[in-house]
């Protein structure tokens, strides 16, 4: 979405061919069908979905190679065979739920989650807009559209190798370039973008670090108290039992039986 409303912003603001323009149009259009089909799907269930609608696509000659590959006497000649689907509409089901997450979920809770996303957002894209401010380039509307466009795809681009290597250098120098900026400036953001990720690294390794010597400086102090000694130690002390009186037991004979009677008669 972030895409949709820049593309038609950079399709206004900067002079480019019509060709590209339409593009531009074209894309914001493609992004927004994209963003409402994914929150509905997810809404509808995005694996159960797409096995339902793989059980209505008919492909040729598949049925003919999975006889040959399977051995199978009646196979299927839909991507998704429905027999198959059934047995798998459950465990897709359970997914789904767990993708939607909407069980017991309150409306603030959801737009705080919105919110947290965006301010995530707008907080990396002002970072970079502050390090190419400090760098000497200038801040217009149309740049920051043009910006969010094409570094979108250099993201998307970028997330195939790890960390970017490469390709957000390269992608970055080619989309300035080709905005008429110097593309030196490109570079040097992506530069200094990892060299923050560096720093935030080395902040979260100093402190995992400090916290791993603390604990283990206070185990090895208290080895070396129970070694010497100093820790107190629980002593038994003997406790005075309390002894019950003595109990006379008293046995009476047990009742006589009707034969027992007869007997004494006679």
């Amino acid at each position: 979405m972030i895409v949709a409303a820049a593309a038609p912003l950079m399709a206004m603001l900067i002079a480019m061919p019509p060709s590209l323009r339409w593009l531009m149009i074209l894309t914001c259009v493609v992004c927004s069908v994209i963003a409402i089909a994914l929150y509905t799907l997810v809404r509808r269930g995005v694996l159960e979905s797409v096995a339902r609608a793989a059980t209505r696509i008919w492909v040729p000659g598949l049925a003919s190679l999975r006889r040959w590959i399977w051995k199978s006497k009646t196979p299927s000649h839909h991507l998704l065979s429905q027999a198959r689907y059934e047995r798998w509409q459950d465990r897709l089901r359970g997914v789904d739920t767990k993708m939607r997450l909407s069980s017991g979920a309150r409306t603030r809770d959801r737009w705080l989650g919105i919110a947290a996303v965006i301010a995530s957002r707008l907080t990396s894209m002002s970072l970079s807009l502050m390090i190419l401010h400090a760098v000497g380039e200038s801040i217009t509307l149309g740049f920051v559209a043009a910006y969010t466009v094409g570094g979108f795809i250099i993201y998307m681009m970028s997330s195939l190798v790890p960390m970017g290597v490469g390709i957000s250098e390269g992608g970055n120098y080619a989309l300035f370039r080709a905005l008429g900026e110097n593309p030196a400036r490109g570079v040097t953001l992506v530069l200094a973008r990892r060299v923050t990720l560096i720093v935030y690294a080395a902040i979260g390794l100093v402190l995992v670090t400090a916290s791993e010597t603390v604990k283990r400086a206070r185990e090895r102090q208290v080895e070396r108290a129970m070694a010497s000694g100093s820790l107190s130690v629980a002593v038994a002390v003997p406790v005075a039992v309390p002894v019950l009186a003595e109990v006379a037991i008293v046995t009476t004979s047990p009742p006589a039986t009707p034969a027992t009677v007869t007997k004494a008669a006679e």
